[in-house]
């Protein structure tokens, strides 16, 4: 069984309420969770603030048993603390692409090389 961390959607019209919960990946998004791990709300109040309650601990343990969050929950817990940044996706290198560094106090600029000038015979 594949379990992820995920929102679940709760609140009513125009106030979003979620529920971070870890559940199976193949059941609808607002079914019975296997638990609740905390609950966000998107809207922020008079002072700009959003609000986040997370039970650290339970998803600790639900991360080292294997879970694996959704990208808006990633988010959610890089900011927690609790996983570490996902890569940019331009600072990955493809499958074959090796980093070259170029020698220490030169640059070198990614252009074409010029061809050499002709010389001209003279009679």
């Amino acid at each position: 069984m594949v379990v992820r961390i995920r929102f679940a959607m709760h609140g009513s019209k125009h106030k979003p309420l979620f529920h971070i919960v870890a559940a199976n990946c193949r059941t609808r998004r607002n079914s019975k969770p296997l638990e609740l791990l905390g609950k966000f709300s998107p809207l922020a109040d008079e002072t700009g603030t959003k609000h986040v309650e997370l039970n650290m601990e339970r998803a600790k343990y639900w991360l080292s048993v294997g879970a694996q969050p959704s990208d808006p929950a990633r988010h959610l817990l890089e900011k927690a603390g609790l996983m570490p940044p996902k890569p940019a996706p331009w600072r990955q290198l493809k499958v074959g692409e090796h980093k070259i560094d170029p020698p220490p106090g030169k640059f070198v600029p990614h252009a074409s090389p010029k061809p050499a000038p002709k010389e001209t015979k003279e009679a």
